[in-house]
């Protein structure tokens, strides 16, 4: 299921996408048309990236933005998490360019942060894309909404320590306070859960089958998903062709306009099968 010399990679930024100004309620939808996609990108691109956290093989790293200034024992704290220091985006930038494959959750939104410390950004991005891949999505074809990562391994993962030690929302609330140790610790879990996640032959869900967007026959992915309800349990295994999702994902620009923003918003969707 996983190429060897996958990078998982998870990104935390100074602020919460609402904090940009950004108002939209709803979740975002597989469906979601390119305006709303748009919407949601644009606000994502005026975060800052504080830390990230990648897995490759045996190899953990954490980078840290270079203007911050760092506790003098934060570099002894991350070891001990079994993490290599490394300051700045730019070496998370080019490791991401030579990985095989990368591997994120909502990858869109970690690709768009972090595309700004690109310095060819059009072209990362669609290198990136082409080699993606994204259980989040995945799991959105099947079930037609996204998941959040703590419930799918609420679900899945039957080790307590592979859970989310939190939630998304407190990690600018970490960063605000400076408690940098507890803000890897907290990135680093996510990269930990997302790829104990990524590796499963079966993933669990909580799916309401009355209110799916789609039916779940009618995926294209090559992967056992148990999707659970409080009325009973349903097994869907599918033996299709693997979903091809990548060359219009929602973070893959393909000529910037003037404002370095994309002019091709009309496919910002993932491709159905």
């Amino acid at each position: 299921m996983v190429s060897e010399g996958t990078l998982y990679v998870d990104v935390e930024t100074d602020r919460l996408l609402f904090n940009t100004g950004y108002t939209r309620t709803a979740p975002l939808s597989w469906r979601t048309g390119a305006e709303a996609w748009s919407e949601y990108l644009d606000a994502a691109s005026k975060l800052r990236v504080t830390v990230a956290v990648t897995e490759q093989d045996d190899c953990r790293t954490v980078y840290v933005t270079e203007c911050f200034t760092l506790p003098a024992h934060f570099e002894a704290d991350v070891n001990k998490m079994g993490l290599t220091l490394v300051r700045g985006m730019g070496p998370l930038v080019e490791a991401m360019r030579r990985a095989p494959v990368l591997c994120a959750w909502n990858a869109c939104f970690d690709l768009q942060v972090l595309s700004s410390y690109a310095a060819d950004r059009v072209q990362w991005l669609r290198s990136c894309c082409a080699r993606v891949r994204d259980p989040m999505l995945e799991l959105a074809q099947v079930t037609g909404r996204y998941h959040s990562l703590a419930d799918v391994a609420k679900l899945t993962l039957t080790d307590d320590s592979e859970h989310k030690s939190g939630s998304g929302s407190d990690a600018p609330g970490l960063f605000e306070r400076e408690e940098w140790t507890e803000l890897v610790r907290y990135c680093a879990q996510d990269v930990t859960v997302l790829r104990a996640v990524a590796e499963r032959e079966t993933v669990v869900v909580a799916v309401d089958f009355q209110a799916s967007h789609r039916p779940l026959s009618a995926c294209g992915l090559k992967r056992k998903y148990r999707c659970t309800h409080e009325r009973g349990t349903q097994t869907q295994t599918l033996e299709t062709n693997r979903l091809q999702y990548i060359s219009n994902h929602a973070a893959c620009p393909t000529e910037p306009t003037a404002s370095g923003d994309s002019a091709d918003t009309t496919s910002a969707r993932c491709d159905q099968p």
